[in-house]
């Protein structure tokens, strides 16, 4: 899954500068969800390098492999609910009946006014 992660968060950029400029999309959302999935993907990385070690010492049948399964399985859920939080971020960008009460205010605010100062120039 770590090596997995790694295009996903790649191509991260590319859908952020597509989405930017369609009206209701918030920048800070965009930030919001950019930050956090770069210390999701270095927890990832955390992740698989333990999980090879684990595996490792399973096959090898070491003495620490109780620890390290342990370590292992807390490093899992620490990064599950990192990941979910990231994709709850992500999905607020383009789904506003997800998003909280400041960040539909925040998203909405940003892009009205560039929709007001748009209309104004019309008249």
């Amino acid at each position: 899954m770590a090596l997995l992660t790694i295009p996903v968060f790649l191509t991260g950029e590319e859908a952020g500068e597509a989405v930017e400029n369609i009206p209701g999309i918030s920048e800070q959302l965009i930030e919001n969800h950019e930050e956090l999935a770069e210390k999701a993907i270095w927890l990832m990385g955390l992740l698989g390098i333990l999980s090879i070690i684990n595996l490792f010492a399973i096959f090898k049948k070491l003495s620490f492999v109780k620890a390290i399964t342990l370590v292992t399985l807390i490093a899992s859920i620490v990064t599950f609910g990192l990941f979910a939080q990231v994709g709850n971020l992500g999905g607020q960008i383009r789904h506003s009946e997800i998003r909280t009460d400041s960040n539909i205010n925040q998203g909405y605010n940003e892009n009205s006014q560039n929709t007001e100062t748009q209309d104004n120039d019309d008249d």
